[in-house]
């Protein structure tokens, strides 16, 4: 199973519930939380690619994007 990074956003500050919820549901896609993000409400994440469009249509999450590396010159 190819995984890929990406940082999910939440529609607003989430609950305990909602979070707890959203980290099952990461986990049942088979991915896993790296860190949490709570500055922009969200969290870091490892998830197949497969699994993104499930995610995305979660009522709780506003975006996911896929993780990048980004650089000042």
């Amino acid at each position: 199973m190819n995984l890929a990074r990406y940082i999910v956003v939440f529609n607003s500050a989430p609950s305990d519930s909602v979070k707890a919820n959203a980290l099952a549901k990461i986990e049942s896609l088979g991915g896993s939380v790296i860190s949490d993000l709570s500055i922009i409400n969200g969290v870091s994440v490892e998830l197949p690619e497969s699994s993104v469009s499930a995610l995305e249509a979660d009522e709780n999450v506003k975006y996911v994007e896929k993780d990048s590396q980004v650089s000042i010159n």
